[in-house]
């Protein structure tokens, strides 16, 4: 029994399960739809990122923030003007916040991440066709 058998049976057993809802079978209009530990996890996991990206937030970009400009709230010459928190420029839209990290580096980085995942969708569109992107417009 190799692998493929192995995944097979299991598909198999998955699709004619008795345990195994249809999701048109599924009720959402009912309070034990949502009130289930899974949804209360998931719910916990994003309104805690989104407090925590609150936070973070309004301690560095708000206005009450003295270091906004990065000078530390010192009186520096080489430090540089900037309007206010909350103000982007253009030439600091593709520049990373770390200056440790050359600006060459991250536009290769990000010609690979872009060339990787162009193959994986060209993959798709010759295996499965162009039908792949009914679903996401309908």
């Amino acid at each position: 029994m190799n692998l493929y058998d192995v995944l097979f049976m299991w598909w198999q057993w998955s699709t004619n399960s008795a345990f195994q809802s249809s999701a048109m079978a599924v009720d959402t209009t009912e309070p034990e739809y949502w009130l289930n530990w899974r949804f209360l996890l998931c719910a916990l996991w994003v309104y805690s990122c989104m407090a925590l990206a609150c936070f973070l937030i309004w301690k560095y970009e708000g206005p009450s923030s003295r270091n906004s400009n990065g000078d530390d709230g010192g009186d520096r010459e080489e430090a540089p003007s900037r309007a206010g928190p909350g103000v982007v420029y253009l030439e600091d839209c593709w520049k990373p916040c770390l200056e440790e990290i050359h600006p060459g580096w991250l536009l290769a980085f990000r010609l690979v991440a872009f060339f990787i995942l162009a193959s994986i969708l060209l993959v798709d569109i010759i295996t499965d066709g162009r039908s792949i992107f009914l679903y996401y417009t309908q």
